[in-house]
């Protein structure tokens, strides 16, 4: 019960894989050719066009090819580097007193730049007609940063002389609507037909529609306390595109901010993503694949809507003129820069990576294997290569289950699992993964949830 209570909480308070769909949580994100329907968009678009000379496997395809409906995919993903339900249970919920080395012990797992959460929300609506798919995907993802300094703070309290650090990593938030189109081929080799028989390719393109972006940077946020001074200092940078509100300082009160609406909300920018796959049917039961995805993602964000704020500090009093004068009086004296501006249009990544794949199949059962790398560290996204497996078992015609793990990549663990049904027109898809460990030792989860009709 507490495990499903730390979860819930962590719902609640809520980065970046861009796949959530109910497959790829239940398999780890081992892309295979059990990604079918709307799933082929996700991870290789030859799958659109494929055909297993497997009779089993050919049965469940075939049945999906013509029309495929998604009228609900939703998919939540919370995961965070540092702590699991194991660890709050210990230094949390069940603590009571803290000596040094029991907070030196709390605040051990939290790194240097700061303690990192990633959300990611994420939904599908698609249609599919026999080879080609059109989809739109609203998604939110981004990296929280709470400073690692602060939790210092919080079991510490101030210590005379001993500068408080609340600096870390920059924080950065994105919403974007992807808008994408699909399609396979299947080709007749002319060259080494012995061996490779069977060859599928596919393509896709997605067009960005950036709905929002904001990220901030505390380059510097440290305050100390002398026995006869005080002293703060602060470098805060934020860079954002909210459709053209921006923030205004308050002249009368410090630290306080409006958003000025007077402009008319606008989309803040877009972009383009390619997908490219490829399949062959080594034999009937082996199957080799290779499939880029979100190549050259990129959302360029317009000037028109861009702006920046600066906030930079340098705050010293002594204990005598802070009792003899107004302290908000004396916090504006400090504030050097407090200012929005319009900036030149940026872009960000839209993160993408590449995955080769090997298969095979028994007559229902599929057994999967991929090596993934990714093209960018930001968005929970990760260079880190990543080794999956998973499988599919298929116990009759209207059920699958899924089970899938993987090592490496942003989350250094997964592990997930799922099943498909369908009964007469409907098909439902479920997934649950866990990141970082498994149970209690988990660092995230995702749900995901698909509804379809099928004929």
């Amino acid at each position: 019960m507490k495990l499903f209570f730390i979860l819930w909480m962590m719902l609640a308070i809520s980065y970046a894989q861009t796949h959530l769909s109910p497959i790829s949580a239940a398999t780890a994100q081992t892309f295979g050719t059990f990604h079918r329907g709307m799933d082929a968009v996700g991870g290789n678009p030859a799958n659109l066009a494929y055909k297993s000379k497997n009779k089993y496997i050919t049965y469940h395809i075939n049945k999906e090819k013509f029309f495929f409906l998604e009228v609900l995919n939703l998919g939540v993903l919370i995961w965070n580097s540092s702590v699991d339900a194991d660890w709050l249970n210990t230094n949390v919920f069940n603590s009571g007193y803290l000596d040094g080395s029991d907070k030196e012990e709390f605040l051990s797992v939290f790194p240097d730049g700061g303690w990192k959460i990633n959300p990611l929300l994420q939904t599908r609506f698609g249609l599919r007609l026999g080879r080609a798919a059109i989809h739109i995907s609203p998604e939110i993802y981004g990296e929280l940063v709470i400073p690692t300094g602060l939790f210092d703070f919080a079991l510490n309290g101030i210590r005379f002389d001993t500068p408080t650090d609340l600096s870390g990593d920059k924080t950065q938030f994105q919403a974007v609507v992807p808008i994408g189109f699909s399609t396979g081929w299947h080709l007749k080799t002319s060259f080494l037909p012995d061996y490779i028989p069977d060859t599928y390719i596919g393509c896709g393109i997605k067009y960005l529609i950036g709905v929002a972006y904001f990220e901030t940077k505390f380059d510097t946020l440290q305050f100390t306390l002398g026995e006869e001074d005080v002293s703060m200092q602060a470098v805060i940078t934020s860079t954002y595109n909210l459709g053209g509100r921006y923030m205004v300082p308050d002249p009368d009160k410090m630290l306080s901010y409006t958003f000025d609406n007077s402009q008319t909300p606008t989309l803040g920018g877009n972009g383009y993503a390619f997908d490219f796959g490829l399949m062959t049917n080594i034999n009937e039961k082996w199957v080799a694949s290779l499939a880029v995805t979100n190549l050259s993602g990129r959302i360029k964000w317009s000037r028109e809507t861009s702006y920046k704020h600066d906030l930079k500090m340098d705050f010293y009093a002594t204990t005598a003129e802070i009792e003899d004068s107004d302290m908000d009086s004396l916090l504006k004296e400090s504030v050097q820069v407090d200012s929005s501006y319009q900036v030149k249009s940026f872009t960000t990544p839209y993160p993408g990576k590449i995955i080769m794949g090997i298969e095979y199949a028994f007559q229902n059962l599929t057994l999967a294997a991929n090596f993934q790398k990714g093209f960018t560290n930001e968005f929970g996204s990760s260079t880190v290569p990543r080794l999956s497996f998973a499988s599919e078992y298929r116990p009759g015609k209207l059920v699958s289950l899924f089970a899938g793990t993987s090592f490496g990549g942003a989350e250094s663990f997964q592990w997930g699992t799922g099943f498909s049904f369908r009964l007469l027109f409907y098909q439902l898809n479920f997934g649950f993964s866990q990141y970082g460990g498994m149970f209690n030792s988990a660092k995230g989860f995702s749900l995901s949830l698909s509804n379809s009709i099928v004929f």
